[in-house]
């Protein structure tokens, strides 16, 4: 119930073309989406399970990673380096992210 749910639509026509969505992730509300440089998608969500970050392929119906945050998050922007992010949470605090992979 209330995961949460981003719909991708048409620009020619308008119309809704895919429905992708973050299971298990109850009571998430999309604050922002933000497109990435390899043409995937990520989204911030807040809620009652706490705040994440989410990303999906623009032709995949269910996220492909997520990651919690620390505290309940509210908004987010990417620095223009591409791998930076900044998350406004609920707790008053401004967090930083880089998208960097784990070292092996």
């Amino acid at each position: 119930m209330h995961e949460p749910l981003v719909i991708l639509f048409s620009l020619e026509t308008g119309a809704a073309e895919r429905q992708q969505l973050a299971e298990g992730i109850t009571q998430g509300v999309l604050w922002r989406l933000v497109w990435l440089a390899d043409g995937s998608l990520m989204g911030i969500s807040g809620g009652g399970s706490g705040g994440w970050l989410l990303f999906w392929k623009p032709d995949a119906d269910k996220d492909y990673h997520r990651f919690q945050l620390a505290s309940l998050a509210r908004d987010m922007d990417l620095h223009t380096d591409g791998i930076t992010v900044a998350t406004a949470h609920y707790d008053r605090h401004v967090r930083i992210t880089k998208l960097n992979a784990k070292p092996a």
